[in-house]
């Protein structure tokens, strides 16, 4: 799981800067809308799981490059189950998991998930690598801290 995480901190923050600058208003609107399905998804495991694997497909599709394209529908697999495991690892975290200003696991999860929105919304390549690489390293920190083989 490592590994995978490893492959998408190399990719991701960079596809979420490519997103910010191509994206057109309908691929605004499908991030968008893959955002609101992570806020309905709730405590159900598996629709967050479906959700979030929306939600980053959104991104990529918005960079309309289909090397990125092939690369990340290559991984969908592993990439769904990781995203299972984060799910059910996020409803055995300890509260004193979560740091500040955030109030819960799953209050920053969408808060960090929001902040990408509102780069690649507002055209912020450089903000939108940010985003993504603080939430991919967040989500790593606590996948390493909370999995007994790390």
């Amino acid at each position: 799981m490592l590994s995978l995480a490893e492959v998408r901190l190399a990719i991701e923050p960079g596809m979420a800067g490519i997103a910010a600058r191509n994206a057109t208003e309908k691929d605004v609107e499908r991030i968008t809308a893959a955002y609101a399905q992570l806020e309905a998804a709730d405590e159900d495991g598996e629709a967050w799981a479906k959700a979030d694997l929306a939600f980053h497909a959104s991104i990529v599709d918005a960079c309309d490059n289909q090397f990125l394209t092939y690369i990340v529908r290559a991984i969908r697999k592993p990439l769904y189950s990781r995203r299972l495991i984060n799910a059910s690892l996020a409803s055995m975290l300890d509260p004193q998991d979560v740091v500040e200003p955030y109030q819960s696991v799953r209050d920053e999860v969408l808060s960090r998930h929001r902040a990408v929105v509102e780069a690649i919304r507002q055209k912020d390549d450089e903000a939108a690598e940010l985003a993504t690489d603080r939430m991919l390293k967040r989500v790593t920190e606590l996948m390493k801290k909370n999995t007994p083989d790390n």
